[in-house]
């Protein structure tokens, strides 16, 4: 039963990486996509700093720091002291990344509309409730 759920959700992640968007003229790995991705839709609404990525993808400081460095190499970010702790900086978005926010979300509300088709509201929110759950698991064995 629980390799079945596993194997289940593998074969779901595989499938969906079929469906992001080709990042192929930024020479981006996976998880600079998602990074870049993440940046992309949050920093509209909120301040994204460093340590909120490396919490939000349990990543260390190291790798964190080296994607950003490369991100503003290529000008898709760039790093602007808060105006609150100066030792923390802000990432904000490029002209270069506001170009492709716009194909991002598109991407995004194609997948959506994909995965959730024929299924209920009620299914979609207990789905959702298990792997909330299952990402806390997840965080409870890394602590351990």
């Amino acid at each position: 039963m629980k390799s079945n759920t596993i194997n289940s959700l593998i074969t779901l992640f595989k499938r969906l990486e079929k469906y992001s968007l080709n990042f192929s003229n930024f020479n981006l790995n996976n998880l600079q996509k998602y990074i870049l991705k993440y940046i992309v839709l949050l920093s509209d609404k909120k301040d994204i700093c460093q340590k909120e990525i490396e919490n939000h993808f349990s990543l260390s400081k190291s790798t964190v720091s080296e994607i950003l460095k490369s991100f503003e190499k290529d000008e898709l970010i760039t790093r602007v002291s808060s105006d609150k702790d100066q030792r923390i900086k802000i990432i904000k978005m490029t002209e270069k990344s506001t170009k492709i926010r716009e194909e991002i979300l598109k991407n995004i509300a194609k997948i959506e509309n994909m995965l959730v088709a024929d299924i209920s509201v009620k299914e979609i929110d207990i789905f959702n409730n298990t792997l909330l759950k299952m990402n806390e698991n997840l965080k409870k064995g890394e602590n351990e």
